[in-house]
């Protein structure tokens, strides 16, 4: 199990906010060369409307962590996000954005799929995880849990390799993103 701190994430600049990328596979890939098998991150939009950049190839699973978006999707379909829903769509559609927000994203290129789901812990909660997928995240956004002998607080992200199950705790209760990847 790795544990990232909030504090290790790389963040820059979009059009429309905030990017903070909070792993990509494999290492010594970049989004920027759209070189990597795999994405996380997380994204501010802090203007009304904005239009998406375009990723051929990628697979996109967004889930709203905070406010309300309205995304269009031309040709396809249109869905209305609220907190911890989420919409699959191809990185090469054209789509627009209404809202702001913070969201969560999962990019997977060729040859990779994945799933991203919301947990909430409830106060002095513990609850058992069984991943079956290759890959296995989980990101703190609010609140603070025990996973093992790890305080993992928000914005944390906890990277499980080889175990199958964890037991994770909250003290206070958490809003949790488990994200699971597999390589097809």
């Amino acid at each position: 199990m790795k544990h990232i701190q909030a504090f290790a994430h790389t963040t820059s600049k979009w059009d429309g906010g905030t990017t903070t990328e909070l792993f990509i596979w494999p290492d010594g890939s970049s989004y920027a060369k759209k070189n990597f098998d795999f994405r996380i991150s997380t994204a501010t939009v802090l203007v009304d409307e904005s239009v998406f950049t375009s990723l051929p190839g990628i697979q996109r699973t967004l889930m709203l962590l905070k406010g309300s978006l309205e995304l269009q999707h031309e040709g396809h379909h249109q869905i209305a996000l609220t907190p911890f829903k989420v919409d699959r769509f191809d990185g090469g559609w054209k789509t627009k954005s209404k809202g702001q927000c913070l969201d969560f994203n999962l990019m997977c290129g060729d040859g990779f799929s994945g799933n991203v789901k919301h947990l909430s812990v409830d106060a002095e909660e513990e609850v058992h995880l069984d991943f079956t997928e290759e890959y296995h995240f989980i990101y703190v956004y609010s609140g603070a849990i025990l996973c093992g002998e790890l305080e993992v607080r928000a914005g944390d992200l906890i990277i499980i390799d080889d175990e199958e199950e964890v037991d994770i705790w909250a003290d206070k209760g958490a809003e949790l993103v488990l994200v699971e990847v597999n390589e097809n």
